[in-house]
């Protein structure tokens, strides 16, 4: 999103960003719940029901996932930060 010009642009493809393989039906909802934003400029998004953290570089548009895959289970992931040390930490739902 461009808030100088209020335009908006799609970056990534259904290839990098869908739901995962246990969501049935595949409706391509909830995939990520929460985000955070890395010291590198890098946004990484938390999975809900996706299978893994997404990672959007902010200088070049580039989207793709990152670490393993995290295949069982729904709702993973509510929310996360980084933190100065450049990790990410993320918050467990009760349900995991």
């Amino acid at each position: 999103m461009d808030t100088e010009t209020d335009t908006i642009e799609l970056i990534g493809d259904e290839s990098v960003i869908r739901s995962g393989r246990h969501r049935v039906p595949q409706d391509n909802k909830y995939k990520y719940l929460g985000g955070a934003i890395a010291p590198n400029g890098r946004i990484f998004l938390f999975p809900c029901d996706a299978e893994r953290v997404l990672s959007i570089d902010s200088n070049t548009d580039e989207v793709r996932c990152v670490g393993p895959a995290i295949l069982d289970g729904e709702n993973k992931y509510q929310n996360g930060f980084c933190a100065k040390d450049s990790c990410c930490y993320v918050r467990c739902t009760l349900d995991n």
